[in-house]
């Protein structure tokens, strides 16, 4: 279908839509203008449900039945599980079910033009309207021919509950009208086609093998709605199949509709990374927005009435909205909010709080309720939970998925935990994380399979967190005090009185053979630049462990100190890369047995990379990468030039250009000058020739910059 479509934005598109209904659809849509809030979308259900069908009457195909029971249970069940609960007081915290939870969120929305690739910037949405008819909207869109040819993508940012709406659309669309398949992108294989990802979904959902063509033409007069969610997780496969993803669903649609059995896609996705996306011409992307005032004390208001017996029995104050203009922009999203009130149950503390960050919100939520968590007796101390989880994370964060296994966890646990703070015998992780409301526990294939079939092995069941905020915070925890570990040991090694002791401490980051394998499996693994969101939380993160709140202990080294022995300890790494030492024989293909394998390129790539962007994310003041500590005989390229080609050995120019959303450097007479950027995001894509020149841009390269900037001028390239 041609993208010169007789509509702009969401506005033309609804009049257009609607000029276009007969008599009898208008009024099934009239319920849902109706400004009052739409609590669990039951208006736009009960106009789904009085659509009429089409053509012949049809039987039920007994494997949609199934999936419309699944995503119909999924959404009657309450936020956390009652046997994770919150426990204070001896009373449980309850949670409301995820129906009774939702309230649709304002939105914008325009149809995609090739040139439109700002949606990850605020003043690009500014310049359309913001409605409040999100079931109005949906509604028009399912009925809408052009809904055939390319898919909806919904977009928002980590917590603003586009998750919710796929699974809350999931449930209501069934009808005669209707079937609704619901995928997690982030749970089937990121390189299959969408027709296997489909039936790989329903195959863990419904425990038996399915076939597309099969259960699609079975369907006859209902529509197929494709629900793919998170499309963000596909960028831990790699750049090109998250770029080229929307566009892949597209000729899926095409396909579908060249077979007689036309389908409708929805796509999910976080907006900061959305412009890395190649996303059809003529697509209609929508922006879910922030919760208003109103939204907001409906969502209170339902929490309170819900807890109401709690309230009653610990004499804690009911949850209101946070009068700190700081706190109150953290409740704007309603995962943030509904974490609020969790923390605010716990003796009210946000009454009279300060400001309080994001990553500090999950801090006091994992802290709290972490040691609520703990066996009395069992003599594992909070810290060493907190760092237990944060193994649990950097798992799902160097497997790129979005659960881990029970037998990973346990191995991870022999990796990525201190030399001298060892895991305590018998103590294995799993029973920790069963007994938290904020983590999810799953065996394989349990949902719809006979309870017959339920003898899986342990290893079989598999932990994710209630959001992935939580998985980013926890990575981001644990690197920081993994990094604050490190270099408090070596700090206070070096000044001891133990002359033996001292000697140890030198080599411990100036020999490879030395360094301890923990920081090498958290950073020698996966590129940190790929997720601004926990670069953000680890300088958050930092600052409070330099400057701790009251309750919160300390690292015991004022930020002077920590930096320079964190400088100290990145030189030493970086001259063993640069002199072409032999590497820790973690690095040569011991990392492997634990994640993904890759050649000792790519590790040292990742590492050295790693190393710089640690440095500079954990402090927003310039550094110095001195490049004549690391120069070796007459002749030889500069250091930082050495570095830079290694890079670009192992990354693309078009994600290396990333950098330039974190990274800002400048050479100055053979001294680097390195600076983390105040806020990181997630940059625009660009390609060819334009990568190179950003790329060249953010690694100081002037010489590269200047050539690829006069083959752009000749081409007739104009600065954006």
């Amino acid at each position: 279908m041609e993208h010169g479509l007789p509509f702009h934005d969401i506005d033309d598109f609804i009049k257009h839509e609607e000029g276009n209904l007969n008599t009898k659809i208008k009024r099934l849509l009239a319920p849902t203008l109706q400004e009052s809030t739409d609590v669990g979308f039951a208006r736009f259900r009960k106009a789904i449900r009085a659509l009429p069908a089409t053509g012949e009457p049809w039987t039920a195909d007994a494997h949609w039945t199934e999936l419309s029971r699944i995503y119909t249970s999924e959404l009657l069940a309450p936020l956390f599980s009652v046997q994770q609960a919150p426990v204070i007081q001896g009373n449980v915290l309850t949670a409301p079910r995820i129906v009774q939870a939702f309230i649709p969120q304002a939105f914008r929305g325009v149809r995609h033009e090739p040139e439109e690739r700002h949606y990850g910037d605020d003043l690009f949405w500014a310049r359309f309207t913001r409605r409040a008819d999100l079931g109005r909207f949906l509604l028009l869109w399912l009925q809408s021919v052009y809904s055939l040819f390319t898919p909806l993508v919904i977009l928002a940012p980590p917590g603003a509950g586009k998750t919710l709406l796929s699974r809350v659309l999931a449930a209501h669309l069934s009808s005669s009208a209707f079937h609704p398949v619901r995928v997690v992108l982030g749970a089937v294989d990121p390189k299959a086609t969408i027709q296997a990802q489909i039936e790989e979904q329903a195959r863990n959902d419904l425990g038996s093998k399915i076939d597309w063509g099969s259960l699609s033409r079975a369907v006859r007069t209902r529509f197929p709605v494709v629900i793919l969610d998170g499309m963000n997780d596909l960028l831990g496969a790699n750049e090109k199949v998250f770029r080229d993803y929307p566009e892949k669903v597209r000729r899926f649609q095409e396909l579908e509709s060249a077979l007689a059995r036309p389908a409708r896609v929805i796509i999910t996705s976080r907006t900061e990374v959305i412009d890395r996306a190649d996303i059809p011409a003529g697509a209609m992307v929508v922006r879910l927005e922030p919760f208003d005032e109103g939204q907001r004390a409906h969502w209170i208001r339902l929490w309170n009435r819900t807890n109401r017996p709690f309230f009653k029995q610990t004499g804690i104050q009911p949850f209101h909205a946070p009068e700190n203009p700081a706190l109150l922009q953290l409740a704007e999203t309603p995962f943030l909010l509904s974490l609020l009130a969790v923390l605010d149950a716990d003796g009210n503390p946000l009454r009279g709080c300060g400001a309080l960050t994001r990553s500090g919100l999950y801090q006091q939520i994992t802290q709290r309720y972490v040691a609520c968590a703990l066996t009395p007796g069992e003599g594992d101390p909070c810290a060493m939970a907190l760092l237990r989880l944060g193994g649990a994370a950097m798992g799902m964060f160097h497997r790129h998925a979005l659960s881990i296994r029970a037998d990973q966890l346990e191995n991870d646990s022999r990796i990525l935990h201190a030399e001298g703070v060892e895991i305590i015998p018998g103590q294995p992780v799993a029973p920790l994380l069963e007994r938290l409301f904020f983590v999810n526990v799953a065996d394989r294939g349990r949902q719809a399979m006979p309870r017959a079939m339920h003898r899986e092995k342990e290893s079989a069941r598999s932990y994710s967190f209630w959001h992935g905020a939580f998985a980013e915070f926890l990575t981001a925890d644990f690197i920081v005090r993994m990094t604050c570990d490190e270099v408090t040991r070596l700090y206070r090694e070096r000044r001891g009185r133990n002359r033996t002791q001292r000697k140890l401490a030198e080599e411990r980051f100036a020999n490879p053979a030395h360094t301890p394998l923990r920081w090498l499996a958290t950073l020698a693994h996966t590129p940190l630049f790929d997720r601004p969101g926990v670069l953000a939380m680890m300088r958050e993160r930092l600052h409070s462990m330099l400057a701790p709140e009251k309750g919160e202990r300390g690292i015991g080294l004022d930020r002077n100190d920590f930096l320079a022995t964190l400088d100290e300890m990145i030189q030493g790494q970086l001259h063993w890369i640069l002199r072409g030492s032999s590497p820790p024989a973690l690095l040569t293909g011991g990392l492997g047995e634990w994640f993904s394998p890759a050649p000792l390129l790519g590790h040292l790539a990742i590492y050295s990379l790693n190393l710089i962007i640690l440095r500079s994310v954990l402090d927003t003041k310039m550094w110095i990468f001195d490049e004549a500590a690391h120069a070796g005989q007459d002749g030889d390229t500069p250091a930082w030039d050495r570095l830079t080609h290694l890079w670009r050995s192992w990354f693309t120019e078009e994600r290396l250009s990333r950098l330039r959303g974190i990274l800002q450097t400048r050479r100055q007479e053979g001294r680097m000058e390195i600076q983390g950027r105040p806020l990181f995001s997630c940059v625009r894509s660009v390609r060819g020739l334009k990568a190179y020149q950003e790329l060249a841009r953010v690694l100081a390269d002037e010489r590269s910059e200047w050539l690829v900037s006069q083959a752009l001028e000749r081409n007739g390239y104009q600065e954006e």
